[in-house]
């Protein structure tokens, strides 16, 4: 059984989005677009340069950032080695879409085991976001359902790539050494009628 999020609203096959330059801001609106939502373009081609010109120039999202994580916000500032920009601190990401898309619960931040995440999202053809051991952020997206070998997804890496994964796979996101991992999770759009 093929499960597609974007044809439960009567949407064409969304064109997922591929940049070197924002491969983190590619990765959530490709899981925006699974999960049914329409991008603010603005005056890009690409929902994540929108979305990167709006984390970069938000004066709500710098604020946000330095009330939150004061230390990793100087250290962004003064460029320090190793700093965070503002889209790479989960809660600041959070925070920045939600305002960009005008609504302040369409991301949540959650620590879920492997279970919760089947059967609360994908289970429910709800992509969400996962980050890998090397901090890149993938959009995990149910796909197949087969009766003799059970579930399997699909991941979307920062190449715009297909990339098969089992359920054993999870083990591969953080935080590694727990049963809970970190999971941006997407309300699903309402439908369009």
């Amino acid at each position: 059984m093929q499960i597609e999020t974007y044809k439960n609203f009567n949407k064409t096959e969304p064109t997922l989005e591929v940049s070197k330059e924002y491969p983190l801001e590619a990765a959530v609106c490709n899981a925006l677009l699974l999960a049914g939502y329409t991008l603010p373009l603005g005056f890009f081609k690409l929902g994540c340069e929108s979305l990167a010109d709006f984390i970069k120039t938000s004066d709500e999202v710098d604020k946000f950032y330095k009330s939150t994580a004061p230390i990793l916000y100087g250290e962004y500032r003064a460029k320090a080695p190793g700093y965070f920009k503002p889209s790479e601190v989960i809660s600041v990401l959070v925070y920045s879409v939600n305002l960009w898309l005008g609504e302040k619960d369409i991301l949540s931040f959650e620590m879920l085991t492997s279970n919760e995440i089947e059967e609360n999202y994908l289970n429910k053809s709800q992509p969400v976001l996962l980050i890998y051991r090397d901090g890149k952020v993938s959009s995990l997206i149910p796909v197949t359902y087969n009766d003799t070998t059970g579930k399997s997804y699909e991941a979307i890496d920062d190449k715009g790539s297909v990339v098969h994964l089992d359920k054993s796979l999870l083990k591969n996101f953080k935080p590694f050494e727990s049963d809970k991992k970190w999971v941006v999770t997407i309300r699903p759009a309402e439908p369009v009628i």
